[in-house]
């Protein structure tokens, strides 16, 4: 089964636009159960060879988890890293980020969820970005990229003029 990677344009405006839309698929009544079955669903995928991860964006506090949900989520193998993104702390979110080798940040306000957000998508892509403010003159950069999968270098030469 092919399937097509993610595509993620890293602006404010399209990611607060893509914000803004209402989900596709099932609309569940609580965060709880919708990551237990998200979870479930993404470990399905995983049997065709597609990496899932789930990003969530939590503007508001998401409540504790009823006991049936809490021990549902407490049983669970956690098949999926689970991103969150939130405008709170929420140990219990924290916790299963952490469980599922994800990762949990807390922002401040919109501008800083946009900023996370784009961060976190283009980090899940393997793409980078470099600023490089130095010497006008210089005639190339080198760059040297390290990951858990090796190392690479590269230079870019600067065109004068």
């Amino acid at each position: 089964m092919q399937v097509d990677p993610p595509v993620f344009v890293s602006d404010c405006e399209s990611a607060a636009e893509a914000l803004q839309q209402p989900p596709e698929g099932p609309v569940h009544k609580c965060i709880w159960d919708a990551i237990a079955e998200t979870n479930l669903a993404c470990s399905g995928m995983a049997a065709a060879g597609v990496e899932s991860r789930m990003v969530i964006y939590c503007p508001c506090d998401a409540g504790i988890p009823a006991g049936r949900q809490a021990q549902r989520l407490s049983a669970l193998e956690l098949t999926v890293p689970i991103h969150c993104i939130a405008r709170g702390a929420d140990p219990f979110l924290e916790d299963l980020c952490g469980r599922s080798q994800g990762t949990y940040r807390l922002v401040a306000g919109g501008a800083e969820a946009m900023d996370a957000l784009q961060t976190l998508h283009i980090r899940m892509l393997a793409r980078y970005s470099v600023t490089y403010r130095g010497i006008p003159d210089a005639a190339a950069s080198h760059i040297r990229v390290r990951t858990n999968e090796g190392c690479a270098k590269s230079v870019v030469q600067f065109g004068r003029g």
